[in-house]
């Protein structure tokens, strides 16, 4: 099966389980821990389309902030240094990435276990393990260097067109 239709599979067993488990609650009166699960994915399905425009104006603010640095220095040492620590907009960014794409793969493992009440002892315990993100973004020494060799060979122009009329 692929991602897509593994998504597909899990938004309509959220939606069944759903209705079914608000009409056992509505009936019934009984408390049931499989609701939570589902209004948690329900709330997810319907803040994608926001959480993907506050992604986009996020990337966007980083990129004009990349243009702004080829022409301020501060800004770009600031950028660089951020790059390096691994704690700037885009490192950020991959993180709620990786992080999005984490809880996609441990939902879409145990939404089916928790829905259709099987035994915990079912599930493999032993994958479960800690995961913990790398960010395996390379440093461009050129794009670091080189707002930098813009504003030195800019200055150095501007020194000669200034020392030749002196001269």
């Amino acid at each position: 099966m692929t991602h897509a239709e593994l998504v597909e599979r899990g938004h309509r067993q959220c939606k069944t389980h759903f209705s079914v488990v608000k009409l056992r609650f509505l009936i019934f009166l009984r408390y049931s821990y499989t609701w939570y699960y589902a209004m948690q994915h329900m709330a997810d399905v319907e803040s994608a389309g926001s959480s993907k425009q506050f992604q986009a104006k996020m990337q966007s603010r980083n990129d004009a902030a990349i243009y702004l640095g080829y022409l301020l220095p501060n800004i770009q040492t600031q950028l660089v240094q951020s790059q390096i620590a691994k704690t700037g907009m885009e490192n950020q960014l991959n993180y709620a990435q990786g992080l999005k794409n984490f809880h996609e793969k441990q939902r879409l493992y145990f939404y089916p276990y928790i829905f259709e009440n099987a035994n915990a002892n079912i599930v493999d315990w032993a994958k479960q393990t800690v995961k913990i993100y790398n960010d395996l973004q390379k440093i461009n020494l050129f794009i670091v260097f080189f707002p930098y060799l813009i504003l030195i060979s800019l200055l150095l122009i501007l020194s000669q067109i200034k020392f030749r009329k002196l001269c």
